[in-house]
């Protein structure tokens, strides 16, 4: 009788991020093996090579969750709600991606083999996405947004930029609060986009 796998594929690669992020690059697969309560040949029957252990456990989940939410239209009520939780969104997978893009490099690998196989990467894809949504509400004259690829990039580079500053220099050096920070991106976005204080949501 086939005894059942006691750890999912998900649970191994959340597990082997965990290590990878807290040791580096050069954590070996026996210390990852050992905190799964596996050996290190079993891990190697789910993984054939360190090296694909650490592609799969950097890069999982990367078709963002944001995604979904960009894709819907402009709501009729609040887009500026809309608008925040998307951001609420994006900053919670960048906090998870810069990290494991960083541990990357260190390991030599190019990040941009990552896309090697897509038709549109997916860093491509949420800007075009949040650029369409954008340009909807410019074409329904709910913002004014003359240039919504620009505003999309812009978007997503404020978000960016807070947590690779983060990460590189350290939380004690930031002074604002991570969810005042996006709150503020908004705000600030909102305002500028925003056709007149009496159209504001």
């Amino acid at each position: 009788m086939v005894r059942p796998r006691q750890h999912s594929d998900e649970e191994i690669l959340e597990t082997a991020r965990t290590c990878f992020l807290e040791h580096g690059p050069g954590c070996s697969a026996s210390s990852i093996a050992r905190r799964l309560g596996l050996s290190e040949a079993a891990l190697f029957k789910r993984f054939a090579t360190k090296s694909e252990l650490l592609r799969r456990a950097l890069c999982a989940k990367f078709e963002p969750k944001w995604f979904e939410l960009v894709a819907q239209p402009p709501s009729p009520d609040n887009p500026k709600a809309q608008l925040l939780a998307i951001a609420i969104a994006i900053n919670g997978f960048l906090e998870r991606l810069i990290p494991a893009l960083w541990m990357l490099r260190a390991s030599g690998m190019d990040p941009k083999a990552m896309f090697a196989n897509m038709e549109t990467p997916p860093p491509v894809k949420g800007q075009r996405l949040l650029a369409a949504w954008f340009r909807a509400l410019d074409t329904q004259g709910r913002a004014r947004v003359p240039s919504p690829d620009s505003v999309a990039m812009a978007f997503i580079g404020a978000l960016h930029a807070n947590n690779f500053f983060r990460h590189v220099v350290g939380e004690e050096f930031v002074k604002v609060d991570r969810q005042e920070y996006v709150l503020q991106v908004v705000d600030q976005f909102w305002s500028g986009i925003a056709p007149s204080k009496g159209n504001q949501p």
